[in-house]
């Protein structure tokens, strides 16, 4: 008898190991040299249209994840994780080497370290040594063995009419393809809750494409830069890809020390020749439908597949997946690296060390990509090392002091919590993680006084030095934190604008107010027009915009109450849940006592975002919410199966849009509509960019003393065409007009009368008084959508 021991392969025979090298190496110089006209391919000068495009992928990302998925030995049970650990590891390679050569090249007087001059000749070689390398040559990881079942060619047509329906909506044309593109969606969840025996392989196929399908259908959005923070990443990106050089002092801004929006789409756009827009709005969604795979694969090994599954759907379904996550591009890098750390810190049949030094190559690939990440993720796992401390102290305490012993925790937390076989909640690591964040937002790229300034915030707010407001999202605040109405936060912006602008209002150099300028009044959300079938609610004497709404309150109550009972679950070891480690059950205690934590702190709720912490946690919490909703529903018998089902898809109609948009009567989505709050705040038109090169083409005199002003929002929209280069200025508002001063007026103020302000984080439409500006300066320009004035 033979005894194989866990996390070691069993021993093979010297004939069946080998494979005689005459046979290979033919193939593998064949190979090489396929490796050497594509890199002669994506050479500048050589582009011959999609052939650039496919041979800079493939030489850059998809032959090295390849080759190392054939030929690392991951000892890994299916060829998902092969493809999930190569993935990542050639992700974080480019980014690294990509650092290594902007800091090399450049120091020995390179102008342009990040060129294809500098990078595709490396590129190659690297390519053509993994190749001729023999490594393991299982010829089973270069693919998904599986065939392909009709669930995944479904999902593979969800894309396709995602990307349509995107492009139909720029278009201006209806809507009908972007809502087939989520009807189908919904049609792949019911497959994947429907079939009772299906492989890893193939769920996680079906979970990539549908994961793809719902980025693509709002990162397509527009035919430019689109969205709120990418506009900023797109900047600091065109700074890095027009010197063909990362220069961490060249753009004084947080933004610009995340090398996932400055040397990783560089490289991308040298490669492939995709034009910047394309690289975040395509490519980046490529890589990151990844994350909800590798939560999906992670969460398999301590739950059954259903609640797993659950996770997902509420990890995708999520409105901040949906629609933001493709308008933060940094993010999406780091959530890649954040959900690797989670599946290799699980990986059963490797050796500890053989973890360890995973999540610490992915705690790297976090630090450098994304700081607010990072910090968030250091503050869980500071509060999970805690609370596994206070824990494991209650748990001697009732050993040494009674023979009775709580049989849910004591028996875990005999040991200490900075024991060795901690992977992710280790001292060492949080130790590591600090010293990196110190190190990289100070000495390497001093972009630090962002999280100076929020700690200071945070501190003086504490102790009561001064007074704030939280994020309005307090609806997936785990604390109910208070937040002031919109109006109210309208009239705390006009007040301290008027306070500001005392001085200048005596010296009358400020224009006059009409009556509608002194009683500002939030504008009321503009609802969609009812469709047939909402009318067919409103004649029952159902309000489809009431029922939408209370389907968004109660979406966001539920996923929380799964969450708690959840953590309960696990805390617990419930027989669902037996299979959960000390470190996975207090790793959830600490995320969510981060999200506690930042929700009852305003000035961190503000900084960072309820809901971008809260996607964040779920890609360590979507499965334990998974666990909740069983947990929940077991209590029902019978009926518990079919009832979990239909909780997420409920939930996933709603979410997603294809509810509202089916009935009507609510408020629009970009993935659905060109309509809605997004729309207007971040959609980019071609009539704002023709009124900017107007002004900047005439004889306009916009300079320090006469600058241009508009909405932040408006502005942002038109960062990526040359607003920087006229002297602008964001205060906008009744109490700030000089007269002085050009003022343009963006498609929502010319078409609705309305404008957007930014007040602790949250926004707040309001309806402009458009007599003051006619009555106190000439028009002059009006391209019927867009308007100058001075």
């Amino acid at each position: 008898m033979t005894l194989h021991l866990e996390g070691h392969s069993p021993p093979v025979s010297a004939a069946a190991s080998s494979t005689p090298p005459r046979r290979r190496q033919p193939l593998r110089w064949l190979g090489a040299g396929l490796v050497v006209l594509l890199g002669l391919a994506v050479q500048p000068g050589l582009d011959v249209p999609g052939v650039h495009l496919v041979a800079g992928l493939l030489l850059l990302l998809v032959l090295p994840t390849a080759i190392l998925a054939n030929k690392v030995r991951w000892r890994v049970e299916g060829s998902v994780e092969r493809w999930l650990y190569a993935f990542t590891i050639t992700l974080l390679g480019v980014i690294i080497i990509g650092l290594a050569c902007n800091s090399i090249l450049g120091w020995a007087g390179m102008n342009h370290p990040l060129s294809g001059a500098a990078l595709i000749p490396l590129a190659v070689s690297i390519n053509v040594a993994l190749l001729l390398w023999r490594g393991e040559d299982n010829p089973r990881g270069l693919y998904l063995s599986e065939p392909i079942d009709t669930l995944t060619v479904v999902a593979a047509v969800t894309v396709l009419v995602a990307i349509v329906g995107a492009i139909r909506l720029n278009n201006g044309a209806g809507s009908g393809m972007a809502l087939t593109a989520l009807l189908l969606a919904l049609i792949v969840i019911i497959g994947l809750f429907a079939r009772r025996q299906a492989t890893v392989t193939d769920d996680s196929r079906a979970i990539y494409l549908l994961s793809l399908a719902l980025l693509l259908g709002s990162s397509l959005r527009s035919w430019f830069i689109s969205g709120h923070d990418i506009q900023r990443e797109y900047l600091v990106f065109q700074t890095t890809y027009e010197a063909l050089r990362w220069d961490p002092g060249a753009f004084q801004d947080a933004y610009n020390a995340c090398l996932s929006i400055t040397v990783l789409p560089t490289i991308i756009a040298v490669f492939t020749g995709v034009d910047g827009p394309y690289v975040y709005k395509a490519i980046f969604q490529f890589l990151f439908a990844a994350v909800p795979v590798a939560v999906y694969v992670a969460s398999r090994r301590f739950l059954n597949r259903r609640a797993a599954l659950l996770g997902v759907i509420f990890l995708i379904a999520f409105p901040t997946f949906l629609i933001d996550m493709p308008m933060l591009n940094r993010q999406e890098i780091a959530f890649i690296f954040l959900s690797m750390m989670m599946l290799a810190a699980t990986q059963p049949r490797w050796s500890v060390r053989a973890r360890k030094a995973a999540v610490y190559l992915g705690g790297l690939g976090i630090v450098v990509t994304h700081y607010s990440t990072a910090y968030i993720l250091i503050l869980g796992m500071l509060l999970g090392l805690g609370s596994w401390a206070i824990a494991a102290l209650l748990g001697r305490f009732r050993r040494g002091g009674s023979r009775r012993t709580s049989s849910a925790l004591s028996p875990d937390l005999s040991v200490s919590p900075v024991d060795g076989t901690r992977i992710i909640l280790s001292v060492g690591l949080v130790a590591s993680l600090l010293v990196a964040c110190w190190l990289w937002s100070g000495p390497i790229t001093d972009t630090g006084g962002f999280l100076r300034a929020t700690i200071n915030d945070a501190v003086s707010e504490v102790l009561g030095d001064v007074e704030t407001t939280g994020s309005s999202d307090a609806q997936y605040s785990l604390v109910g934190a208070e937040t002031l109405t919109p109006q109210e936060r309208l009239n705390a912006f006009t007040d301290l604008a008027r306070e500001t602008s005392a001085e200048a209002r005596e010296a009358g150099a400020l224009l006059s107010l009409t009556p509608a300028a002194e009683d500002l009044k939030v504008a009321e959300t503009q609802a969609e027009g009812l469709t047939p079938a909402g009318e067919t609610f409103q004649q029952m004497g159902i309000s489809p915009g009431g029922f939408n709404a209370l389907l968004r309150i109660w979406a966001a109550r539920l996923l929380q109450v799964f969450l708690l009972v959840g953590v309960v679950a696990v805390m617990l070891r419930t027989e669902r849940a037996k299979r959960a480690t000390p470190e996975l059950r207090f790793l959830a205690v600490g995320t969510v006592g981060a999200m506690a934590v930042i929700s009852l702190i305003p000035g961190l709720s503000v900084a960072y975002g309820l809901l971008r912490i809260f996607q964040q946690s779920l890609i360590i919490l979507a499965p334990i919410m998974g666990l909740g909703v069983l947990t929940l529903t077991a209590l029902l018998g019978r009926a518990a199966r079919p009832t979990a089902t239909a909780i997420a898809l409920v939930m996933f109609a709603s979410l997603s849009g294809l509810l509202p948009a089916a009935l009507g009567g609510y408020q629009a989505q970009t993935n659905t509509s060109n309509g809605g709050d997004y729309f207007d705040r971040y959609y980019v038109g071609e009539g704002e960019q023709a009124a900017l090169a107007w002004l900047i083409r005439s004889d306009a005199r916009v300079t320090d003393d006469t600058p241009l002003v508009s909405d932040a929002y408006t502005l942002s929209r038109l960062t990526a065409f040359g607003i920087d280069s006229v002297p602008a200025s964001d205060k906008f508002h009744p109490e700030l007009l000089t007269h002085e001063s050009f003022v343009l007026l963006g498609v929502p103020a010319v078409t609705k009368s309305q404008s957007t302000i930014s007040y602790f984080g949250d926004q707040v439409t309001y309806g402009f008084p458009m007599d003051m500006l006619e009555q106190g300066k000439d028009r002059l320009y009006d391209s019927g959508t867009v308007r100058v004035y001075r």
